[in-house]
């Protein structure tokens, strides 16, 4: 088999639901495979940052109390016992902790007591893969996110927290944190999509002249990943559309003044894609 066929092959959708059907609504079951939690938080305010890796979740009431805003980042999913521990210390629905852990959720948003819970897409570096899944909850005060596995496109995010004089710091809100977060995972597809555009452009002269097996096979590699790549912005699409025209109490009207610029990149992205296509 060739490796044009085995990059289309590796590019078939996977569904890998982990509870069995009919249980219990809520059952939490991890991946056998999926990485270990590391925990990292970014306390916040005006004056001040602080950065520490934290094994218990209990501590980060502690910090709650006493910063304005609190980042905490969850890199792997491999330990039901540490993420009940979350839900219980940011009193988590099981539904939502559910989500969090059966990755193969579409983008949404849905509303709870003490948060918001967004689940969005971002492009991943695996080809097999395309798209992980990065699951949010917007609080007061808190933003908790919990990614698949390690390495993301927050790090132009943590650089801003670190200065003073940041848009971030200036004034710091929760509901500001999430959206340059979910901003971040949506400008994460456009140098996708120029490799993307660029591979196109190859192939494009290679057959354009000659009849060329592989290219026409690479050709129907590039196009299942269009598609998974669509199947992950247009739902996201309608999730920041949601967050800037809903009203709830964790998303200030400042805020969604900043969703309507991810709402025009989101529809970019997708104009894009239905063109490449």
């Amino acid at each position: 088999m060739s490796d044009s066929t085995d990059r289309s092959w590796s590019l078939r959708p996977r569904f890998h639901r982990r509870t069995k059907p009919g249980a219990r609504p809520g059952a939490l079951k991890v991946c056998p495979d999926a990485a270990p939690p590391r925990v990292r938080v970014i306390a916040y305010s005006r004056d001040d940052v602080m950065e520490v890796e934290l094994s218990d979740p209990a501590k980060i009431r502690e910090l709650m109390a006493e910063w304005p805003v609190v980042w905490v980042n969850v890199d792997g999913l491999g330990d039901a016992a540490m993420l009940r521990q979350f839900a219980d210390a940011f009193q988590i629905h099981p539904l939502a902790l559910e989500d969090v852990v059966n990755v193969h959720q579409r983008a949404k948003v849905e509303e709870y007591e003490e948060h918001l819970f967004c689940v969005v897409r971002s492009p991943h570096a695996k080809v097999c893969q395309l798209t992980e899944q990065l699951s949010l909850f917007i609080g007061k005060n808190y933003v908790l996110s919990f990614q698949e596995e390690q390495g993301d496109c927050f790090d132009p995010v943590r650089i801003r927290l670190r200065k003073s004089d940041s848009n971030l710091r200036s004034e710091p809100r929760a509901d500001y944190l999430g959206y340059r977060l979910i901003d971040s995972v949506i400008d994460g597809y456009f140098p996708v999509l120029e490799e993307i555009g660029n591979r196109l452009d190859d192939l494009d002269d290679r057959t354009i002249n000659t009849s060329n097996d592989t290219a026409f096979a690479e050709l129907h590699s590039v196009k299942r990943e269009l598609l998974m790549y669509r199947r992950a912005v247009w739902p996201l699409r309608d999730l920041v559309n949601e967050l800037r025209a809903d009203t709830n109490d964790f998303i200030s009207d400042r805020t969604r003044l900043y969703l309507r610029d991810s709402l025009d990149h989101a529809v970019q992205v997708i104009e894009v894609l239905e063109t490449y296509r």
